[in-house]
């Protein structure tokens, strides 16, 4: 009897051997698998961010390209108006400006008005005196 048992334990420790063998060789072919799968699902996501990315830069681009061509449209405005005024700009039209706005300062509550002589064109005088003695 005893050897019976000691055979039944030796054919139960083989057929576990065996077993475990090829119950690792299925487990290392499933692994394999789904480490594949993985590989593929990562590699689809990092397809997706770059797609983003390049939408992302694709949207600068046009945002710059926007950007200089608002500033080239206001820099023709400018240039526009500069030369509008230009063209109608006269010395008694400054001259007469000048004096509204030194009436307008005259007129306000909170100012101090300097003097200087002036030219015929308007621009001041050197002085003749030193300003500091």
């Amino acid at each position: 009897m005893g050897f019976v048992v000691v055979m039944v334990g030796l054919f139960l420790l083989v057929g576990l051997v065996f077993g475990l063998l090829f119950g690792v060789k299925a487990y290392s072919r499933y692994q394999k698998r789904a480490d594949a799968h993985n590989d593929v699902s990562v590699t689809h996501i990092r397809i997706q961010q770059a797609q983003q990315q390049a939408q992302i830069n694709h949207a600068q681009i046009a945002a710059t390209q926007a950007e200089a061509e608002k500033r080239v449209a206001e820099a023709v405005g400018i240039r526009r108006a500069q030369d509008e005024i230009q063209a109608t700009l006269t010395p008694l039209y400054v001259q007469h400006e000048a004096v509204q706005a030194q009436l307008a300062m005259a007129h306000s509550e909170n100012h101090t008005m300097i003097w200087a002589p002036a030219g015929t064109n308007g621009t001041p005088l050197q002085p003749t005196l030193p300003l500091h003695p």
